[in-house]
């Protein structure tokens, strides 16, 4: 079992490099992590750089994404439920 700040850790090295990695086509309907974390899509005023807030924004669009999925009722994931989340994008490559 792997420990939160692992996890975090994870779950952010994993957002760099989807990040960075190269184009696919791509539309608004692709809700992959490795679509929501595209700096086309973070880059939401288009200025070819990503601010604190629309970093932000995206990964709380992840978060969002992951909730409705997990059936969420009070806002929280318990650890099981993100470490589910991080080992899903670990297997499917970010």
């Amino acid at each position: 079992m792997f420990d939160r700040s692992t996890l975090a850790t994870a779950t952010v090295l994993i957002a760099v490099l989807a990040a960075t990695s190269p184009a696919r086509a791509e539309t608004e309907a692709d809700m992959s992590f490795d679509g929501m974390v595209k700096m086309a899509r973070m880059d939401t005023n288009k200025d070819g750089r990503v601010s604190k807030k629309e970093f932000l924004d995206r990964m709380g669009a992840v978060w969002d994404m992951r909730a409705k999925k997990a059936a969420m009722k009070d806002g929280t994931m318990s650890a099981d439920d993100f470490e589910k989340m991080v080992l899903m994008y670990l297997k499917a490559g970010g």
